[in-house]
């Protein structure tokens, strides 16, 4: 009787041992495999968003030549609107001067008014270099919020007509 117990004693630690190592590594495993999905989220993400940015500065070019500003801005308002993955989009001047602002939500929020959005988009002179030497991607936080924002330029005779952006 004394050399069952034992046994069972010694089968159920060991039960309990296996059990707790094949835990740890299916937890171990799920890491990896949650690691790689949000990996190619990122990656996925950050395409679409590259791709929308230049294609986007490719039909601009047009409408900005032609000064055609309600066309701009139903551009810009309609892709934040019918993307439930953009918080916003903003056409820049050259200088920085907001032509078109469209954002999910609350439009009235002060920091997206015309006077405040470059400074919400944490703009100056370094990031539009930047931009304007091919970098279309960054990251920034905007009150809680983590943002990737692309940006491409739209150059018209090698001039700098303003950016399009979405985040």
């Amino acid at each position: 009787k004394k050399l069952t117990t034992t046994s069972m004693g010694t089968l159920a630690t060991v039960s309990i041992v296996m059990l707790v190592v094949v835990m740890v590594f299916q937890f171990r495993a799920g890491q990896k495999n949650l690691s790689a999905i949000e990996a190619q989220i990122k990656d996925r993400l950050d395409e679409k968003g590259e791709l929308l940015v230049v294609n986007h500065a490719l039909a601009l070019k047009g409408l900005v030549e032609e000064n055609a500003v309600s066309d701009i801005r139903e551009l810009v308002n309609r892709t934040v609107l019918k993307d439930s993955e953009i918080v916003y989009g903003v056409f820049l001047e050259y200088d920085m001067t907001p032509f078109a602002i469209s954002r999910q939500g609350d439009d009235k929020e002060s920091k997206f008014s015309e006077k405040e959005i470059a400074k919400t988009l944490q703009l100056d002179e370094t990031t539009i270099e930047k931009e304007m030497n091919g970098e279309f991607n960054r990251h920034l936080t905007i009150g809680n919020e983590e943002i990737s924002e692309f940006a491409a330029h739209i150059t018209i005779d090698e001039e700098d007509a303003g950016s399009i952006r979405y985040g």
